[in-house]
């Protein structure tokens, strides 16, 4: 899967608790698999876990 970019943002929800937003910026999204997308979730979480685990969950959010 070919990653154009990534960007992290640290941010807070309603409720006042911290997260860290990772957007992962991909070329041809339309001709990536669903395989390719947990591989690249996995990853995120293992490498995002080992630096900070307060941050344990990665979802992707729908294309606008």
């Amino acid at each position: 899967m070919p990653v154009e970019d990534v960007a992290l943002e640290p941010d807070r929800d309603e409720e006042g608790t911290d997260f860290l937003r990772v957007i992962v910026q991909v070329k041809d999204i339309d001709h990536t698999g669903d395989a390719d997308f947990e591989a690249l979730l996995e990853a995120i979480e293992t490498t995002v876990g080992a630096i900070d685990e307060r941050y344990p969950s990665v979802r992707f959010l729908d294309a606008a």
